[in-house]
């Protein structure tokens, strides 16, 4: 039988994975629904918009939003960060 900590590790371990599989699913929906990174950007901004926007809520609305744009927010990073990783104008001298 599990402890009480373990069972808490656990759970947290699982909402990690389930976060981080978002987070994929957000990046692929992202940059195929756009040819730009900015476009990516501007579309992950979007979606985030749409949250709601207190943490006046319940607990469960509490959860869903701070997992929700902290997931959109990595994703942004995760654009900006390759669109940073590619040539500029195709341009070879650095």
């Amino acid at each position: 039988m599990a402890t009480l900590g373990e069972m808490v590790k656990e759970y947290q371990d699982n909402i990690l994975d389930q976060v981080q599989e978002l987070e994929q699913r957000l990046y692929v929906e992202a940059t195929e629904a756009s040819t730009t990174p900015a476009g990516t950007v501007r579309y992950l901004k979007k979606l985030k918009s749409e949250l709601p926007d207190s943490y006046s809520g319940t607990t469960e609305e509490v959860v869903r939003y701070a997992l929700s744009a902290k997931a959109i927010d990595d994703v942004i990073s995760a654009v900006y960060k390759a669109a940073m990783d590619q040539e500029w104008g195709g341009n070879q001298d650095d």
